[in-house]
């Protein structure tokens, strides 16, 4: 029995989710009784009409696939562990969900869908709270434009209120501390006469900035109602 699917079962790049990894066992247990599925078949269906008394999971289809449990792993371990030549081709991408079930398998626990299914919904959880943490956070009113002022030079508290149509001493004040507090701009006492302040993006400002560029772009491309921007001619 082969320990990774057919081409047709499988993502391009990435690894299969859970559920697309029990459709592409269904599928193997229905090549491997001389009844292949076509792409466009019913595969619930089938394992319904074929096996109506079995819970639909890894572990029933595993059993199905392999007698030993050595095996069973190594089917498993096919899904999320690419071979070398895959991973020359950037085949079955791996996310942290995909380590994790991966680190599952070697270890030889990961053959319920109950086990693997809760891995991939708390690594999905954890994605989905650092990415609207990290959106909030860069989107609050005020925060884009001061952190853009910031990349392109300005420094003093006089300039970058001025970048910012808008933006209040009290609100720039506020904005800096929130900044700071999250590492992302950093402070600088000057010993003048007056004592002047001099802020700058920190490392992970700069990081941050690099991973919005993107968003700038998508900016300068489309308008407020959705139309696309005229490009420059090159």
């Amino acid at each position: 029995m082969r320990s990774c699917l057919a081409p047709e079962c499988l993502p391009a790049s990435e690894c299969p989710p859970g559920w697309g990894v029990v459709e592409s066992l269904v599928r193997l247990v229905a090549a491997a009784a001389d009844e292949p599925l076509a792409p466009h078949d019913d595969w619930q269906a089938w394992w319904r009409a074929s096996y109506p008394d079995a819970k639909l999971g890894y572990s029933t289809l595993l059993a199905e696939l392999e007698p030993t449990s050595a095996g069973r792993r190594a089917l498993l371990a096919g899904f999320f562990e690419p071979a070398e030549d895959e991973r020359e081709n950037g085949l079955k991408v791996t996310g942290p969900a995909h380590r994790a079930i991966a680190r599952l398998v070697a270890q030889g626990v990961a053959t319920y869908t109950s086990q693997v299914d809760k891995v991939w919904a708390r690594e999905n959880e954890r994605g989905c709270a650092a990415f609207t943490r990290t959106m909030e956070l860069a989107g609050k009113k005020w925060t884009p434009g001061l952190m853009l002022a910031l990349m392109k030079g300005a420094t003093r508290s006089a300039k970058l209120r001025a970048a910012v149509p808008g933006l209040t001493d009290r609100l720039l004040a506020q904005r800096l501390r929130e900044l700071g507090a999250h590492d992302l701009v950093s402070r600088e006492v000057i010993n003048t006469m007056p004592v002047g302040v001099r802020y700058t993006l920190a490392e992970r400002g700069q990081e941050l900035m690099r991973a919005l560029h993107p968003l700038l772009r998508y900016g300068q491309r489309w308008d407020e109602t959705g139309q696309e921007l005229a490009r420059e001619s090159a």
